[in-house]
């Protein structure tokens, strides 16, 4: 036992450096081309496309322009503001596309696109509490939106908070069960807690849809050793390095050691 209670210590530190799935992509942001009570045939209607138009075309400057324009002509329209955060953000203007989504969420707090990219931005740039309120509020409005319980569980774990992010993948794959980020997640919040078995279940059922899913059968490889089953470490390391994805050098040399082939 103490052994292997040392080799999961040591498993666990080489699974740290297999990197977790996204937080997802932001939203398009770019949204239907009519305003809300707006006139299809205003200026600030054809502004609007038109900065639609040139975000089509990468043309993110000119895109910018337009949406300013629609701005100046009608201060109250969030989905510009909302378009113009995600342009910035795109940009890496971290600042300009936070301040752009609190101005869209200010003139329109049920709006819920820049609720989650607010939350996307401060995710991604380490301010998890902030992205945590505003995936919350993005839950307010729609329990059930893609991604964002698996994007929560994502923070809950990098807090160290294990149950707190297992409770979000599962909420995450009560609706969207092909959701292969929150399986994946899901397995390794399991094995973080020392639930092999059930890590296994889901590495396992990702491999069901995806047979060639390389950071999952490094993940198995590991698991199996940590089960003492080491053949099947083996057929899943020798799987993963044929899928250009070799498992860490340091547990390759562990299962040497442990079997060598």
């Amino acid at each position: 036992m103490a052994l292997m209670r040392t080799a999961l210590i040591i498993i666990f530190l080489i699974l740290c450096f297999l990197p977790l799935p996204s937080y997802g992509r932001i939203l398009p942001g770019i949204l239907v081309p009519e305003m809300r009570n707006g006139n299809g045939s205003s200026p600030s209607t054809f502004h609007y496309l038109m900065g639609s138009a040139y975000v089509s075309d990468g043309m993110l400057d000119n895109a910018i322009s337009e949406y300013k324009k629609v701005l100046q002509l009608k201060p109250d329209c969030p989905e510009a503001h909302n378009n113009l955060g995600a342009i910035y953000f795109g940009k890496g203007m971290n600042a300009k596309a936070i301040s752009e989504y609190r101005e869209a969420i200010q003139q329109d707090t049920e709006f819920l696109a820049p609720h989650y990219n607010l939350a996307v931005v401060y995710a991604e740039t380490g301010m998890s509490d902030q992205a945590i309120f505003e995936y919350r509020a993005v839950l307010e409005i729609d329990p059930d939106y893609p991604k964002t319980h698996n994007n929560l569980g994502v923070i809950y774990f990098s807090k160290g908070m294990i149950e707190e992010a297992i409770l979000e993948y599962k909420k995450e794959l009560e609706h969207s069960p092909l959701a292969v980020e929150a399986r994946y997640n899901l397995g390794m919040a399991y094995f973080t807690k020392g639930m092999i078995d059930e890590a296994v279940s889901e590495y396992e059922a990702i491999l069901d849809t995806d047979p060639n899913d390389a950071k999952v059968h490094n993940n198995l490889a590991v698991a199996y050793y940590a089960k003492g089953r080491l053949g099947l470490a083996w057929k899943h390391a020798k799987i993963a390095t044929r899928l250009d994805d070799p498992p860490h050098p340091h547990f390759i040399e562990l299962l040497k050691k442990a079997s060598p082939q």
